[in-house]
């Protein structure tokens, strides 16, 4: 897109999709550095992102949004939307047991699962993380429509993964199985 003309932006939380795996490359700017205190997802990068597409308005650009906002651990999103989200309430379900096992794995430890005592206490957050990248899509959305480019727009909106949430036994998350959780 860059030797076609486009101005091209990158915002992006890092990981595997940071510059130095390459994916750098084209871009005149490419922001992939963490916040190791946070905020970060679509707190950290819709501002400089927003801030981005409006000075470079009057030219043809690509922009890149990437964030972590759906992912383990849950609880580290906007603290007023978490809260927001915790108040729905917990209800007890028939597997919360399961959560005191997984105490035992040391992946499901990184995840903070060790602070959830009902899966619904789990779902509340999670839920949180999804509002939170709702809304941030929704902002760009309508910054391209503010600035009448809505129309003229091609959006993609994608995922790298879903989470497996004990379908298939003692996992929450993803990355170590090779099974098509839905």
């Amino acid at each position: 897109l860059a030797a076609n003309g486009f101005r091209t932006a990158a915002f992006t939380d890092g990981g595997f999709v940071s510059g130095s795996y390459g994916f750098s490359q084209g871009f005149e700017i490419y922001a992939d550095q963490r916040n190791p205190e946070g905020p970060n997802g679509f707190a950290r990068l819709l501002p400089d992102a927003l801030d981005w597409m409006s000075e470079h308005d009057d030219e043809d650009y690509f922009v890149f949004v990437h964030t972590f906002d759906v992912h383990a651990p849950y609880d580290e999103g906007d603290e007023d939307v978490i809260e927001e989200f915790r108040s729905h309430g917990v209800e007890p379900g028939p597997i919360d047991h399961r959560l005191h096992w997984m105490n035992y794995f040391h992946q499901q430890q990184k995840m903070g699962m060790s602070s959830y005592g009902r899966f619904s206490e789990l779902f509340n957050d999670y839920d949180a993380g999804v509002f939170e990248a709702d809304r941030g899509v929704g902002e760009l959305l309508d910054a391209l429509a503010e600035a009448g480019r809505l129309d003229n727009a091609l959006i993609i909106v994608t995922s790298d993964h879903g989470e497996a949430m004990l379908e298939r036994g003692l996992h929450i998350g993803h990355g170590i199985n090779l099974t098509n959780d839905e």
